[in-house]
């Protein structure tokens, strides 16, 4: 097994190849190693190859020698201050800071016309109390204010920019300092991939802390979900809830039964459970049967509150896979993995157990084209083909058609771009930051659309994609 290791190096000849010698010592094959010093001058991340027991070992060295830093609960603040232009006057704010004992890793002055000069200071510190308390000293003597880390500017350190980043997300999303290291090697992995391709970072992080801004805002009494009502037939009616970050989830009642289609981010889960309880009254006493329309987060991240799991055999493999703690379909390329850890962490994702998945269709033939009819499902007087798409948007991926009643739920092959909430369009715009790709194969993809809707026969149908409004779509077929 691999893990990821952030060891703290000194800054001396030697430091990393005495740390590197731990994993050769005990047998270890280092995998990859990642040292940026504009972008993180204390750290370097390593993953390495080996058993349980091999990690418990160097983990245990490491920690002895002094270069696994166990203390994640610091972190970095910049300030923006201005003072009367003088000698020493700089030199008053340091001593300040030396006093609490906090280090400052950047620092940025250029000398200006005026009477007044400002200047921008980084300080590390380990809690709020300690950062109001140094501040107060600081105005004082000086103007100062709390800055987001501009990545504009021209001359910047990219360090302040990194750290800032993974401390403000899990400031907003409240990720424990356990699972901060976790934060800060995704975004590594994220940095270093970048950096291989030639590609500016900047464009990709602001898309992730938009991300995180938008998933942390949605919560408590902004959960804003659009709820509309559709009678699917005589004896099926549906409750469409479209959350403002996440997938859609459908509630299927007919006299004597109920179901739901995919569940939305766990990170919702108490806004959620408290609004199904609400449309189902029921809740706590029925066997709650959830269809799942292909593997990813946004739509399983709450089937740990179902009684039964119904999905097709290769969704059944990602999530099992997944639950032996192991790559899921999008982990599985290297260029994804990190944003796709991220995204969990993010949403606090949380493996299925896998004893309530219910395999109700096996998997594809590999030389099928772009859909193959995998089985049947019936659901009150509906009566659904079930059909496999190729992988497109990512393996797994499901579409229920019924023909009689002219319906189709076709998870995210086919989604309303057009007639979305405002927050769940905007979290749609940025949300590809976080997969790298929403689609793992863009054109295929394309095609599968393209191939569904040429499927349809001739009269007016009702699409129910993984996000939006229900589409309303008349076909000429015949």
């Amino acid at each position: 097994m691999i893990k990821t290791y952030v060891i703290t190096v000194a800054d001396r000849a030697g430091s990393f190849a005495e740390a590197a010698e731990v994993f050769y010592g005990l047998g270890m094959n280092i995998t990859r190693i990642s040292y940026n010093k504009a972008v993180d001058i204390d750290n370097v991340f390593v993953d390495a190859d080996g058993d349980e027991g091999r990690h418990r070992d160097a983990e245990r060295i490491l920690t002895k020698k002094g270069f696994c830093d166990t203390d994640h609960a610091s972190r970095v603040e910049l300030l923006r201050i201005s003072m009367p232009d003088g000698a020493g006057q700089i030199l008053r704010v340091l001593d300040v800071v030396h006093s609490f004992g906090i280090s400052i890793p950047y620092i940025s002055y250029v000398q200006q016309e005026g009477d007044v000069q400002s200047f921008k200071l980084a300080v590390r510190v380990d809690s709020d109390a300690t950062f109001s308390c140094l501040l107060e000293r600081i105005r004082e003597i000086a103007t100062a204010e709390v800055i987001d880390y501009d990545e504009s500017e021209v001359n910047y350190d990219n360090s302040i920019f990194y750290e800032s980043f993974v401390d403000n997300i899990c400031f907003e999303l409240k990720i424990s300092a356990r699972r901060k290291e976790e934060v800060m090697i995704c975004c590594n992995m994220i940095m270093q991939n970048l950096d291989e391709l030639g590609l500016p970072p900047y464009g990709a992080f602001m898309n992730i802390s938009r991300c995180s801004e938008l998933l942390s805002r949605s919560r408590k009494k902004n959960f804003d979900v659009r709820i509309s009502e559709h009678q699917l037939s005589d004896g099926v009616s549906m409750t469409l809830l479209e959350p403002p970050c996440g997938s859609n989830v459908s509630i299927l009642k007919s006299s004597d039964d109920i179901l739901f289609i995919d569940t939305g981010y766990a990170l919702y889960r108490r806004e959620m459970t408290a609004l199904l309880r609400k449309l189902v009254p029921e809740w706590d006493s029925i066997v709650k049967r959830v269809y799942v329309t292909h593997p990813d987060p946004d739509h399983c991240g709450l089937l740990d509150e179902f009684d039964e799991v119904l999905l097709n055999e290769n969704s059944a493999r990602c999530l099992m896979l997944e639950a032996e703690g192991r790559d899921g379909y999008r982990e599985m390329n290297p260029m994804n993995r990190p944003y796709i850890k991220l995204c969990k962490i993010m949403t606090r994702y949380v493996p299925a157990d896998t004893s309530k998945l219910r395999v109700m269709w096996e998997k594809r033939s590999e030389s099928c084209d772009l859909f193959e009819k995998v089985g049947t499902f019936d659901f009150g007087d509906l009566h659904f083909d079930v059909l496999e798409g190729a992988g497109g948007h990512v393996k797994g991926e499901s579409v229920l058609i019924d023909r009689e009643h002219r319906l189709v739920f076709s998870g995210d092959i086919y989604i309303n771009v057009k007639d979305q909430a405002p927050v769940q369009a905007e979290y749609n715009r940025c949300a590809p930051a976080l997969l790298t790709t929403v689609d793992i194969d863009k054109d295929l993809c394309r095609r599968e659309r393209e191939q569904l809707i040429s499927m349809l026969d001739e009269g007016d149908w009702r699409i129910f994609g993984g996000h939006g409004a229900v589409v309303e779509y008349a076909s000429s077929n015949k």
